[in-house]
This record gives C-alpha cells, sequence and structure tokens, in this order.
C-alpha cells in the first residue's frame, strides 16, 4: 500500500479489493500498529464503496465505509 500511495499521492485512486482485505488496507490508512489488526474486523458488503481522504489538518479520515446507497439507484 505505500509503494501504490506513494507512487500516485497527488491523483485520487480507486482500488477494487475484496471485503477481507478492505480491512488491511484500512488499517494500514488509520496507521493501526499489527497487533491492533488482530482484535478488529471490518465487515463489509458486495459492492461497498469506501471513500478515504486526509484532512487540512493532514489526518487520515473514514468518509465512508461500505455505503450501498448507490443500489438504492437500481431498486
Amino acid at each position: 500500500m505505500d509503494r501504490i500511495y506513494e507512487s500516485e499521492k497527488d491523483k485520487n485512486l480507486v482500488i477494487v479489493t475484496h471485503g477481507g482485505t478492505l480491512g488491511y488496507i484500512l488499517a494500514w490508512w488509520m496507521k493501526f500498529e499489527p497487533e491492533m489488526i488482530v482484535n478488529a474486523y471490518f465487515s463489509s458488503s458486495v459492492g461497498g464503496i469506501t471513500v478515504l481522504s486526509q484532512n487540512s489538518y493532514q489526518q487520515n479520515v473514514v468518509n465512508k465505509f461500505n455505503d450501498t446507497s448507490h443500489f438504492d439507484l437500481f431498486s
């Protein structure tokens, strides 16, 4: 993730992943220590969208997690 992020730092990234991997990406983004990941699980749905950003204080932010509201457009 560090290599992907650093190479594209000034661009918006779209990463498509499986739900289990999303938890590791989120933990990386929030700068969790490895031992913290053992006690955390981030459940996500198929097609869920997660939006990550940085605020003006350069803090990493989870703006949306597992948002599936776009499915409402098709019902």
